[in-house]
């Protein structure tokens, strides 16, 4: 792997020669002088090390590489250079990936995309790289910072109800999204949305299945017909302000749901 950054003007053409250079040193590097390495300064090791590095072994002596080129942006020019290099070397795949730091208030997270190729795209769990993953602390700090105290207070309400009826909250791992998910054994009921940038929960997307028109209250029927953003497809769209504004308690809509 390189890291550059994107003003760096060798990311057009001197970093290629610097990833094929080191996979160049390491095809020539005795295996044992990489397991000594591996155990000199690698706390989590396969359990099976000795199968690793026989296969290891023999994807260094096949040309069997992964290179990654990575930057906060990679200019148009270093992608060029990467779809050719995959057509030109088969056993070794040059991935291209683009790092960005995201924050609000005092939480921060790196996070990483591929850039796209002609080849087919690494999944995050082969380059080990790490997906940002929230905490319901995360999300009231960042509605804090933004000086949301509605949005708090409706989030915080949520939260208790919610555990009140048995129901558990997973948090997703988007960027600009963060879901709340929450769940009955395993089961999604609904989930709830908070916007990063803006700072500010967004709307409920509830499954139009999981609600058909028998299983409403009055209450609710109230709630999710005058609520405009409801005709999608497969969700009704509710957002959180509704609540309020059409006089219906989250009891009442946890208990439906």
């Amino acid at each position: 792997m390189e890291v550059k950054l994107s003003r760096n003007g060798e990311i057009n053409r001197s970093v290629f020669g610097q990833v094929i250079e080191y996979a160049a040193n390491l095809s020539s590097v005795p295996i044992e002088n990489i397991r000594c390495a591996l155990q000199e300064n690698n706390e989590s090791l396969p359990d099976n090390l000795d199968t690793f590095i026989s296969r290891l072994d023999g994807n260094i002596k096949g040309g069997r590489m992964r290179l990654i080129i990575a930057a906060d942006e990679l200019p148009e020019g270093a992608k060029v250079i990467l779809r050719f290099l995959n057509k030109g070397l088969p056993g070794i795949d040059f991935c291209g990936v683009e790092v960005t730091k995201i924050a609000f208030g005092s939480a921060e997270l790196i996070t990483a995309s591929y850039v796209e190729t002609e080849t087919k795209k690494p999944s995050a769990s082969k380059l080990n790289l790490k997906q940002p993953q929230w905490t319901m602390e995360d999300i009231y700090r960042g509605l804090d910072t933004q000086g949301k105290t509605d949005d708090i207070a409706f989030l915080k309400e949520l939260e208790e109800k919610a555990a009140s009826f048995g129901l558990e909250i997973r948090i997703g791992k988007g960027q600009k999204e963060i879901g709340m998910f929450f769940q009955r054994a395993g089961s999604t009921l609904f989930t709830a949305y908070f916007e990063t940038e803006a700072g500010r929960v967004n709307s409920i997307y509830l499954e139009k299945s999981r609600l058909p028109e028998g299983a409403m209250g009055p209450e609710i029927r109230n709630l999710l017909t005058k609520e405009i953003n409801q005709n999608t497809q497969k969700y009704y769209v509710i957002p959180w302000s509704c609540f309020a504004a059409h006089g219906v308690p989250l009891e009442e809509f946890l208990k439906t749901v």
